[in-house]
């Protein structure tokens, strides 16, 4: 039953967190332990354009360059790419 419960909610919280506007700015996760400029370099390198630094050190909000950039954020290590507006704790400025 808690299994399920735990599926259910991870399902929910992807469908709501996935960006849906491919122009639209990204907040990139990465692990805790990565450090800032790291994750800055890992996600301008997955191609797309840093608009700032997230409320932790291992977040960045990007302008991606295209529809791709999640799968190669991913390939740089980001564990999660969520939509920015969606994600709490992320500004995005206008």
């Amino acid at each position: 039953m808690a299994g399920t419960a735990c599926v259910g909610l991870a399902v929910t919280a992807a469908l709501a967190l996935t960006p849906r506007d491919p122009a639209a700015a990204v907040a990139v996760v990465f692990a805790p332990w990565v450090a800032a400029g790291d994750a800055m370099a890992a996600a301008s390198d997955a191609g797309g354009r840093i608009l700032q630094a997230g409320r932790l050190s291992n977040i960045v909000v990007v302008l991606p360059d295209d529809a791709g950039y999640a799968a190669r954020a991913s390939k740089r290590g980001a564990w999660l790419v969520a939509d920015a507006a969606t994600l709490t704790g992320c500004v995005v400025p206008r």
